[in-house]
């Protein structure tokens, strides 16, 4: 944020970067405007430019590979993969590092120079999912228009929700329906939609809908090319995400303790982040399958008692063992997920 700020109290020219103090405003997160601006291209010039401003410039460099690899809509699918990987292999080396560097540290410090954990998991996430869905459509299981990853934003879900809304009849003051009211009015809303459809494509067509002024612009109809790719052409582009996520961090000196601790190789990270995730996932189910709802420490409480207390003169090793087996065989039986 320090360096953001110098662009816009500095003799900086406004025109080179557009920005202002209240795009730097931390409180207003949901303002997307801000993030565009901040991740611009002018931004991104002046932060490289400054040797002591790299940080911050990989940090917002991330931030505009999101947005190229799952909001803008003229992306190609290419692209998408190299982005997305390249942001999920700089946040491994960048916590690799940080769990290196800072070893006697505890965890609640190394996570102050980290991302969340939430958006961590997200970019992981959302980067597997990317590549599942272009397997899917490799293999014939999905068509291309799956590939739309744009509209797997919420926003759309919001904006079909707002619409069914609207179709409430002004005499009415009801505005919560149930489910197969929301059904009904979607099929409404398609019928709108095709016909909207029709008249952008033929200005002749006897329904004509008023337009506001600000939508008067012709918008292009989204062409989906033929962009399937075979499973050598994405690992061809993932090793290619890896290499320049190593040639990012490494203008932060961050390859010279990961090559020590041999974590600066694509297998050996794969391994590490798999292995910090398969143990975070046993101790999430450790402590899942010792917790029991109150309800049922409630129910019967005073008749089992004495039964309890027998039990424990009689088998209280027993009772143990069988225990510590049930719960590590829950831990084994457990699903994982393969981040590697």
């Amino acid at each position: 944020m320090y360096h953001l700020e110098n662009i816009v109290k500095n003799n900086i020219n406004k025109i080179d970067h557009a920005l202002v103090m209240s795009d730097l405003d931390p409180s207003d997160r949901q303002n997307y405007r801000s993030c565009e601006k901040i991740s611009s291209d002018e931004v991104l010039s002046i932060l490289e430019s400054d040797d002591d401003s790299y940080a911050t410039f990989l940090y917002i460099k991330l931030l505009r590979y999101i947005i190229d690899a799952f909001i803008n809509k003229a992306t190609p699918i290419k692209d998408r993969i190299y982005f997305s990987w390249t942001i999920v292999f700089v946040c491994r080396l960048w916590k690799a590092w940080l769990n290196a560097e800072f070893k006697s540290a505890t965890q609640k410090c190394r996570d102050e120079y980290f991302i969340t954990a939430p958006a961590y998991y997200s970019v992981e996430i959302n980067a597997h999912t990317l590549l599942y869905l272009i397997l899917l459509v490799d293999q014939g299981s999905l068509q291309s228009e799956s590939l739309q990853i744009p509209l797997f934003s919420s926003q759309l879900c919001e904006s079909i929700f707002r619409s069914t809304r609207s179709l409430t009849g002004t005499q009415s003051t009801m505005v919560n329906f149930t489910v197969m009211d929301f059904l009904h009015r979607a099929e409404k809303l398609t019928a709108l939609q095709n016909i909207k459809s029709l008249q952008h494509q033929n200005q002749q067509y006897q329904l004509q809908f008023p337009k506001h002024r600000k939508h008067q612009k012709n918008e292009q109809l989204t062409v989906i090319p033929n962009q399937s790719l075979n499973v050598n052409e994405i690992e061809t582009i993932v090793f290619q995400a890896f290499e320049h996520a190593q040639e990012l961090v490494s203008k932060l000196n961050i390859n010279i303790l990961l090559e020590q601790c041999n974590l600066f190789e694509l297998e050996a990270l794969s391994v590490k982040t798999y292995d910090k995730f398969k143990n975070s996932n046993r101790l999430i189910d450790l402590a899942t399958s010792n917790s029991f709802p109150d309800s049922d420490l409630d129910d019967d409480e005073n008749d089992d008692y004495d039964y309890i207390n027998s039990s424990e003169q009689n088998h209280d090793g027993d009772l143990l063992t069988d225990n510590y087996n049930n719960t590590s065989n829950n831990t084994l039986q457990s699903n994982r997920t393969d981040f590697s």
